[in-house]
């Protein structure tokens, strides 16, 4: 498993992976979409394998259709989307429950997104 949270931003991973000789089999992220241009989604696949999968779990304002979702990613191939609100939503709730956290979350949609460059 490989963060890139060390790292300044996205593309400054991916510049050390390259110097390093890196390659993935698939690619993980949560909130992606929300925090990275699509020319450094574009630039994973000097990293990737071929056919390697992006797997993203991304929230939404309510307003953000499937089809939005695919116009945004249109520099990927096979892109399917799945809604998980309710699930995120469910684990949101029972997380701020057990910790006894008084705030109350924000209402977004969540998809499962998964995709290949």
């Amino acid at each position: 498993m490989v963060r890139y949270g060390w790292n300044e931003n996205l593309d400054s991973a991916i510049d050390y992976w390259i110097r390093n000789g890196a390659s993935f089999d698939a690619f993980i992220a949560t909130e992606l979409l929300s925090s990275t241009e699509p020319t450094t989604i574009e630039r994973l696949s000097a990293v990737l394998k071929a056919d390697a999968p992006l797997l993203l779990l991304e929230p939404f304002d309510t307003d953000m259709t499937d089809e939005k979702i695919r116009e945004k990613l249109s520099c990927l191939r096979h892109v399917t989307v799945a809604d998980v609100t309710a699930v995120c939503q469910s684990a949101i709730l029972e997380y701020i429950e057990s910790y006894n956290l008084m705030e109350a979350p924000i209402v977004r949609q969540w998809r499962f997104i998964r995709a290949v460059l």
